[in-house]
């Protein structure tokens, strides 16, 4: 064999060396990389829906969290804090005294009641009030819209007499005003 010969031989070798080990590759190695970056590139795809729903989620709780907080910055307007009730029991007399009618009223005494745990409470009023049925009426209306959310309880309702004879204009109220408070004495 010529020298030309060796070398043709030797570069056809080498290129059908090279053509199998391409081969090989294409035929197994590729596919299998192709597969394990597939699955790959599925369980990211995967992980991103997931972390996209959570996104979804947290919005929603986002969106109700605000709701929430918009609403309870309404409620905090219209329940009045402990540390006020002393103003607010004035309120409520000054109501009385501007409805002439007879009043007395004291808070029930008992331990605070709370509704929600270390923060909302209320607290009764026992109150009694006689006069003409009219103002009784228009004091009870009047309680109603104090600015502070009350709400008023076990009414009772008497005709007031008048040495021995009922008169139909006089009331007696006998009823419980409950107020709820915000308890800020431990800030």
């Amino acid at each position: 064999m010529n020298r030309v010969e060796k070398k043709s031989y030797i570069k056809i070798s080498v290129l059908i060396i090279v053509v199998v080990a391409l081969f090989f590759v294409e035929v197994s190695y590729l596919p299998e990389k192709i597969k394990a970056i597939s699955l790959e590139i599925i369980d990211k795809k995967q992980e991103i829906r997931d972390l996209d729903i959570q996104i979804g989620r947290l919005e929603d709780t986002r969106k109700e969290f605000k709701k929430i907080e918009d609403s309870s910055n309404n409620i905090e307007k219209y329940v009045v804090n402990y540390s006020d009730m002393y103003d607010f029991t004035v309120s409520i007399e000054d109501v009385v005294k501007k409805s002439s009618v007879e009043y007395d009223g004291r808070v029930l005494s008992r331990e605070d009641t709370f509704l929600i745990e270390d923060s909302l409470l209320y607290l009764d009023y026992d109150i009694n009030i006689s006069g003409d049925f009219n103002k009784t009426m228009e004091l009870l209306s009047s309680l109603e819209s104090l600015e502070y959310y009350n709400n008023i309880e076990k009414i009772t309702v008497r005709g007031k007499s008048k040495m021995g004879k009922y008169e139909l204009d006089e009331v007696s109220l006998d009823f419980v005003l409950r107020v709820y408070a915000w308890d800020d004495r431990k800030k």
